[in-house]
Order: C-alpha cells, then structure tokens, then sequence
C-alpha cells in the first residue's frame, strides 16, 4: 500500500469515527486527560444554537444509542441536559470505558 493510499485511509477512518460518534470517549474528560476542562469543552462544541442545554438534536452526534445516552444524561427529564449533567453523564460513561481514557 502506497502512502498515499495509507493517507487517505486513515482520513477516511477519522471522519467515520467522527461520523459514528467513536471520537466522544477522546474529547471527554478522564482522570489521565491532559485537559481537565475537555467535557465542558465537548459540551460547547455541541451546543450547536448556543443556548446553554443540548437538546435531543444536538445530542444526536453521539451516535447510533443517542436515543437512550440522551435519557440518561436528561436526569430531570425536561427534555434538555445541562451542562452539570452532560459532566455528570460524561463522568460516568468515561469510568465505563476503562480502555477508552486518554
């Protein structure tokens, strides 16, 4: 394989990965992350209308489960995540995904 070739495949790889969702786990914050403030920092990449609050569309990035990580995250159940609750949902899910810390 050429290197050109090697180029363009991982190119592709990076935006299924982004495409899919598979990116979260590295922009969310984890005891080993060198930037403590990465899940604030996701949140507001996500806060697309910048509103404060990620609603279910804006969600939607994360991938295929959204649906369910979206209920999990909303814990008071007014159809909106805050950011202390993306912290506290993205904590969470970081702690579950042992092999997935940066």
């Amino acid at each position: 394989m050429t290197t050109t070739n090697k180029l363009t495949l991982l190119a592709a790889t990076a935006v299924l990965a982004l495409s899919m969702g598979l990116a979260r786990p590295a922009l969310a914050q984890s005891p080993g992350s060198m930037d403590p403030d990465a899940s604030a920092k996701h949140f507001k990449f996500m806060d697309k209308n910048k509103d404060g609050a990620l609603d279910e569309k804006e969600f939607k990035m994360m991938g295929k489960d959204y649906k369910q990580q979206f209920q999990d995250a909303d814990t008071n159940k007014d159809g909106k995540i805050t950011p202390e609750e993306y912290k506290a949902w993205d904590a969470k899910n970081t702690q579950a995904m042992p092999g997935m810390k940066m």
